[in-house]
């Protein structure tokens, strides 16, 4: 009954499209207060841009994140630093096309800070395209919630519109086995339902049968 409570979870929490519980980014500015990567519809991934030095952190073999994104004029490295972090919330969709341009191993995610799950499901819908950042997100980061084995790097379908080349949480066998299981759960719950009501029936019984015998000696 617990798995099927997390599984059920879990499908709730798959479809969320507002803000998911995460760290907060530091560095990031105060636009909103909380200084987490979790308000608006882009900006959900808490990128490290900079070094332990204060330097802008290498994302591939040279460039930074602001020569890849042609925003090195109004780079905002001392705004990080004056915040006391090395990281930024930046666009989840810049994001996606620095990992295809310049592979998963030169992304630098702070995964508690950044929204994964809804940023998952916004790559997840938007085609094959974006499966190599579907995958760099199951690589770099935790996922306690998603039901991906251990022995594969590619997330199980969490829903029936999930991409066809994302194979499913469980096989026919599996599934057909735990309908058994939960068919049981619910069995040995009426069981114990029955038993409970019988006792207290026989509860209410013996009470009312003293309650008559008290007042038959009173009455004499």
């Amino acid at each position: 009954m617990g798995r099927i409570a997390t599984c059920f979870a879990a499908l709730l929490l798959s479809g969320r499209s507002v803000q998911g519980d995460v760290e907060v980014c530091p560095g990031e500015s105060g636009r909103w207060g909380d200084y987490k990567c979790n308000h608006d519809e882009t900006n959900r991934v808490c990128a490290n841009l900079l070094d332990s030095a204060g330097k802008p952190l290498p994302w591939g073999s040279e460039s930074d994140f602001w020569e890849l994104t042609g925003q090195k004029e109004i780079q905002w490295d001392k705004e990080i630093l004056s915040n006391h972090g090395t990281s930024s919330c930046i666009s989840m969709w810049t994001t996606a096309r620095l990992i295809l341009s310049v592979g998963c191993e030169d992304i630098h995610i702070n995964c508690k800070a950044s929204d994964i799950l809804y940023i998952f499901n916004k790559y997840q819908y938007a085609g094959a395209e974006l499966e190599p950042a579907r995958k760099c997100l199951l690589d770099a980061c935790p996922r306690p919630f998603l039901f991906v084995s251990d022995s594969e790097s590619t997330l199980s379908a969490l829903s029936e519109e999930s991409d066809a080349s994302i194979p499913k949480i469980a096989s026919a066998n599996r599934r057909a086995g735990l309908g058994q299981t939960v068919q049981a759960s619910l069995a040995s719950g009426a069981l114990v339902i029955a038993l409970l009501a019988a006792f207290a029936a026989r509860q209410l019984r013996q009470v009312h049968s003293e309650q008559l015998s008290v007042e038959d000696a009173a009455a004499e």
